[in-house]
């Protein structure tokens, strides 16, 4: 029996060797997202290895923005800067509190802001975040709030890209990497984390609202700790829900269940009705703006702040 669990341990160790050496292997010579089980996403088009590379590279900022894509393409850092404000965005891609807290734990000692908006859509919360977990990991340091975030997605391709992308630390691959700040479909990094979303047509979609808003219950308690985490140090809080388009709003009553969990952890703004259905030049698809529309959401925004004596 002895001679038989050293034997498997053996066997079990070099297994291990040879996969991560044939992931890592894989990695090295497939395109792009070409591997269902591996998604290394370095550079990719969301744009949050230019977001990480400039934040590192700055000081204190007033405003730190979390969030999803309506975070990175909806608060626009030259709008606040007309108003004497620093703004940095920190959004990404279908982000959830899973992969806000990672991204707080590297950055939010460095900026040091005053205050910190929270953008809040409600479907962010109803999934555990593959799509932005594979962003982060890809785009950012890998250290052990990473590794616990990846773990928790409990996802072959999150896990097999961790690996891959902390080979590419390591050894490190992308130290001198630069990304360009235009890409081929028009869209436009701007320093301090925003993305200019370059010219399409709406074409309107779904008009039904969601008539339920269920979350994760380990979401829920992962946004709960990330505003406590904020306000540790100092800053405020508010929470931010960006205009959509009615198709992407939730029913009278499940937004009432949404806008009291919100209440409850900091002040909030339901911004989701700013703009009347019929404002379809102000967006781009149904829950994001046009640069025309991200005008006048900012513009709003940052009146309502300072009548909220937040600015």
């Amino acid at each position: 029996m002895r001679g038989f669990l050293i034997d498997l341990l053996k066997w079990t160790g070099l297994a291990a060797v040879a996969y991560v050496v044939l992931l890592i292997a894989a990695g090295t010579v497939s395109r792009f997202g070409a591997d269902r089980n591996l998604k290394y996403m370095r550079g990719s088009d969301e744009m949050l290895f230019n977001r990480v590379r400039d934040i590192d590279t700055t000081a204190a900022y007033d405003i730190l923005v979390t969030g999803s894509s309506h975070a990175y393409r909806g608060f626009d850092p030259r709008i606040f800067d007309r108003h004497g404000l620093r703004l940095f965005n920190l959004g990404s891609s279908a982000q959830t509190p899973a992969q806000a807290r990672v991204l707080l734990d590297h950055h939010l000692h460095r900026v040091r802001p005053r205050l910190v908006i929270m953008e809040v859509y409600p479907k962010a919360m109803e999934h555990p975040g593959i799509e932005s977990a594979l962003d982060v990991v890809s785009n950012d340091r890998i250290d052990l709030s990473t590794v616990r975030m990846a773990l928790a997605t409990r996802h072959i391709a999150v896990l097999n890209t961790l690996v891959y992308a902390g080979f590419r630390q390591v050894a490190g691959l992308d130290r001198h990497r630069v990304e360009p700040e235009l890409r081929a479909n028009g869209d436009r990094y701007i320093r301090g984390g925003y993305v200019q979303r370059g010219d399409t047509t709406y074409r309107p979609g779904r008009t039904a609202p969601f008539a339920r808003w269920t979350p994760l219950p380990a979401q829920l308690r992962r946004f709960a700790e990330n505003v406590e985490r904020i306000r540790a140090t100092g800053a405020q809080v508010v929470l931010v829900h960006t205009p959509v388009m009615p198709g992407h709003r939730l029913a009278p009553p499940a937004q009432a269940e949404f806008n009291a969990f919100c209440t409850g952890l900091a002040p909030y703004l339901d911004m989701s009705a700013l703009f009347a259905p019929t404002d379809t030049a102000l967006f781009y698809d149904g829950h994001h703006l046009t640069q025309r529309g991200v005008d006048r959401f900012n513009a709003a925004l940052i009146e309502r702040l300072q009548d909220m004596g937040l600015l």
